[in-house]
C-alpha cells in the first residue's frame, strides 16, 4: 500500500497518501484520548499507549476496520472527487455496501467485546501488580502485562487462549532491604537446579554486593545466608 501511494504521488510535493491532513490528524489523537482508547505516559509526554478498552476494541473488530490502508484509500478517493475523477454518489454507495458487509459479518460471527473484568484475571508473575492480557501481535497472539507502560516487560506465549507460564523467569523485586550493603533490595529468583525452589540476591550485585540467602516460608531466610552463599558458589562457580 505504501509503495502504491508513493508511486502515485511521486510528482507531488509534501506527504504521500495518508490517513488525514495535518490539520485533522491531531483531532484523531485527541478523540482517541477522550474516548479512553489511548493514554499519554505521565513520565514521557511523547509516549502513547493503548488502554485495555482500546486493545479490546481492536481485537474484536474486523481486521479491515483497523487497517490504516483502508483509511488511506478513502482519503485518496476523496481527492479524486475533488479532482472530478470520481462521482460523490459512487463513493458513498461503495461505503454503504462496505458497511453493510461488515455488519453482516459481525452478525454471523456473533462477536462480543468482552471486558477484562469478565475474564479470569491472571496476576503478572514478574511484577505482581498488573494482569496478563492477550494481544494480537504481528507474529501471533501473546500475553503481556497491563503494567508494561510502567516498566514491566513480561511476555508469555498464548496457548489455547491462556498464557504459557512454564519456563518463564519469576525474578521479582521485593521490598526487603539488603542487610549487607543497605543500598539495594532483595530480588527473588528461581533456582535453576531445583524446581519450585527460590533464593534471594541483592539488586546491587552489578556494583559488587554478593549477598544471597535461601527462601523460607515465602520470605528471605537471612539466618541461613552464610552456608547458602558458600554452597551456591560451589554449584555455579559464582565469581
Amino acid at each position: 500500500m505504501k509503495k502504491l501511494l508513493i508511486e502515485k504521488d511521486k510528482d507531488k510535493k509534501g506527504e504521500n497518501g495518508g490517513i488525514g491532513t495535518p490539520a485533522t490528524r491531531s483531532n484523531h489523537i485527541e478523540t482517541l484520548i477522550n474516548r479512553g482508547y489511548i493514554v499519554v505516559s505521565k513520565d514521557k509526554k511523547e509516549v502513547v499507549n493503548a488502554t485495555e478498552l482500546g486493545i479490546n476494541l481492536i481485537q474484536n473488530l474486523d481486521p479491515i476496520l483497523t487497517n490504516p490502508d483502508m483509511t488511506a484509500l478513502w482519503f485518496e478517493s476523496q481527492k479524486e472527487i475533488q479532482e472530478g475523477k470520481l462521482k460523490r454518489s459512487d463513493f458513498l454507495n461503495s461505503i454503504n455496501d462496505f458497511i453493510l458487509k461488515i455488519i453482516d459479518n459481525e452478525k454471523s460471527l456473533n462477536k462480543k467485546i468482552v471486558s477484562n473484568e469478565e475474564k479470569e484475571k491472571i496476576t503478572c508473575p514478574k511484577c505482581q501488580k498488573g494482569f496478563l492480557r492477550e494481544i494480537n501481535g504481528k507474529f501471533g497472539k501473546f500475553f503481556s502485562c497491563s503494567e508494561y507502560s510502567n516498566g514491566c516487560d513480561f511476555k508469555a506465549k498464548s496457548v489455547n487462549g491462556k498464557p504459557e507460564l512454564e519456563n518463564k523467569s519469576t525474578n521479582l523485586n521485593t521490598s526487603f532491604k539488603c542487610p549487607q550493603c543497605n543500598q539495594g533490595n532483595l530480588i527473588k529468583r528461581e533456582s535453576k537446579n531445583e524446581k519450585n525452589k527460590f533464593w534471594y540476591g541483592c539488586s546491587e550485585w552489578k556494583n559488587g554486593c554478593k549477598f544471597m540467602c535461601p527462601e523460607l516460608n515465602g520470605e528471605p531466610n537471612l539466618n541461613a545466608k552464610n552456608n547458602f552463599q558458600n554452597n551456591y558458589k560451589q554449584k555455579v562457580k559464582y565469581k
